[in-house]
């Protein structure tokens, strides 16, 4: 049985405040805090009280359960944790620490969890904007682990869970990751097709993230299972390029390069109101600069 104190807001908890996507996400929230709601953020240690949780091992959910009697109920936890790279062994902790948090959550009383799944579930396929309802088809094994992931927690049903396939987070990509923490200027390399043009991707910045998964917690109806998260349209990967003032050239594109790779955000458009310029690459590069972070 769980006695908890009332909690005077509705209460989140956000888990993996410390990876790049979870420090923009968190810098986000304590620049501009989700209005009439108290976020809490999950560490390994530090300072423990209303607004953070040493929580370092997640399969033991007292840390948890004493937050919750101390500073009352918690109405949703976001899962961004999650390994990026490594060997197969390694990236099971996707599993592993999914898995954690959604038995954490039925064990608390915490009604809604949604997790950073990945796009790259969906594979590859030419000209072709993936649909939540495609076949995954996973070509490496960060998207084999996220999809193994997704499929071994699909049979809860007695709390709310959500799967967010998210594209490419400006700021926390490969392509501007290349840039990060150089005291040289980089030069870029990026694929150049038959067309003459670059790569096209799903790109989302991390502000528009950020005010999605707001959306996405304070839903009075029930989330979707899968949801693709990305800013509508494709982003030329030289736009973004040229946005963040990289110094950059082609390159001839490898045969097995795919130059469009993308997700459909029908869905997604339904329950989150995107600004035109949330689309563009100039907005994108503003929001990582907003929020303090080097490209």
């Amino acid at each position: 049985m769980i006695i908890e104190k009332k909690a005077a807001l509705p209460r989140w908890l956000v888990v993996g405040s410390t990876g790049r996507v979870g420090r923009m996400v968190s810098t986000r929230w304590h620049q501009a805090a989700p209005q009439g709601v108290d976020v809490i953020f999950q560490q390994r240690q530090g300072f423990d009280g209303a607004q953070f949780l040493n929580w370092p091992d997640l399969g033991n959910c007292t840390p948890l359960l004493e937050n919750i009697s101390e500073h009352g109920k918690i109405d949703c936890m976001f899962v961004l944790a999650g390994a990026t790279g490594g060997a197969p062994e390694e990236l099971k902790a996707n599993f592993v620490i999914a898995d954690a948090c959604v038995r954490a959550a039925r064990s608390c009383g915490i009604p809604r969890v949604l997790i950073a799944s990945s796009s790259a579930v969906y594979g590859v396929k030419k000209n072709h904007l993936f649909f939540e309802n495609d076949q995954p088809n996973p070509v490496n094994a960060y998207g084999g682990a996220k999809l193994d992931m997704e499929l071994a927690l699909n049979g809860v049903r007695d709390i709310e869970v959500g799967f967010l396939r998210i594209g490419n987070v400006a700021g926390a990509d490969a392509l501007l990751l290349n840039l990060y923490g150089t005291k040289k200027k980089k030069e870029l390399l990026i694929d150049q097709f038959e067309d003459g043009v670059g790569p096209y991707r799903s790109y989302i910045g991390p502000i528009t993230l950020s005010n999605v998964l707001e959306i996405l917690a304070r839903m009075p109806l029930a989330i979707p299972r899968i949801l693709n998260v990305a800013a509508p349209g494709l982003i030329a990967m030289a736009d973004l390029a040229e946005a963040a003032g990289a110094s950059w050239r082609y390159v001839s594109a490898p045969s097995e390069a795919y130059q469009s790779i993308g997700m459909d955000t029908s869905l997604l458009q339904k329950i989150y109101n995107f600004e035109a310029g949330e689309s563009t690459p100039k907005e994108m590069i503003k929001q990582i600069h907003s929020l303090g972070f080097k490209i």
